[in-house]
């Protein structure tokens, strides 16, 4: 079992972000906008954007992380969540192709140059 702290460092800002997805009805999945997470956290548009590219949590109050973790579709204290996130990011040798596919990707995401 992950500690919180291992769990933090594993689940940075940025990598919430790009795992940030929802199913599509016709299946597959899509990336969660901006402001689809901004509705999910209770947190404004540009605070998810200026999250969204953050390598480390230093400096982000608790319960803005949470938030922000939430809106992702990520819960840190759930055993179920943390399996699930984590098989997606040894699986995804490459960009995910829902991130690839999704509106805006080079201009909010592809700034990070170690994503998962």
């Amino acid at each position: 079992m992950l500690s919180l702290e291992a769990r933090l460092q594993r689940f940075t800002p940025i990598t919430c972000r790009i795992l940030a997805r929802r199913v599509r009805a016709k299946g597959g999945v899509v990336a969660l906008t901006d402001e689809e997470i901004a509705a999910g956290s209770g947190l404004s548009v540009p605070e998810v954007a200026k999250l969204s590219r953050l390598r480390t949590w230093t400096g982000v109050p608790v319960d803005t992380m949470l938030a922000f973790t939430k809106g992702c579709g990520i819960n840190l204290s759930s055993r179920d969540s943390m399996k699930t996130h984590s098989a997606i990011i040894r699986r995804s040798s490459d960009v995910p192709r829902y991130l690839r596919t999704a509106p805006h990707w080079e201009e909010q995401l592809d700034r990070c140059s170690s994503c998962p």
